[in-house]
């Protein structure tokens, strides 16, 4: 079921996941902020993106300083297991400095 009649994603029949970071229409809503500072926030620029979803796994996971904070917000991100560990090794390995 699509929520905003298709507003964002130009299909009113199905709700789809758009930009870099996969928002789907309800949640880019909520959480879709300009990082740019130009008052358009952008679902597929990846500034705009990637700020909204650092806001919403903050606001979801509450501590991303916590190894429970981080797979809290990444399973609200998406409630998968095997997502959140993914992420996470992916992360480690960004953040070691090993090359993706």
């Amino acid at each position: 079921m699509d929520r905003d009649g298709g507003g964002l994603d130009g299909d009113a029949a199905v709700e789809r996941a758009m930009g870099p970071m996969q928002f789907i229409s309800e949640t880019w809503r909520l959480y879709g902020v300009a990082a740019r500072n130009d008052g358009i926030a952008n679902v597929d620029n990846i500034d705009d993106a990637a700020l909204s979803a650092a806001g919403y796994l903050c606001w979801r996971g509450k501590d991303l300083a916590t190894p429970r904070g981080w797979i809290t917000a990444l399973r609200a991100y998406n409630n998968s297991v095997i997502y959140a560990r993914a992420v996470r090794d992916w992360a480690t390995a960004y953040a070691a400095g090993h090359p993706l």
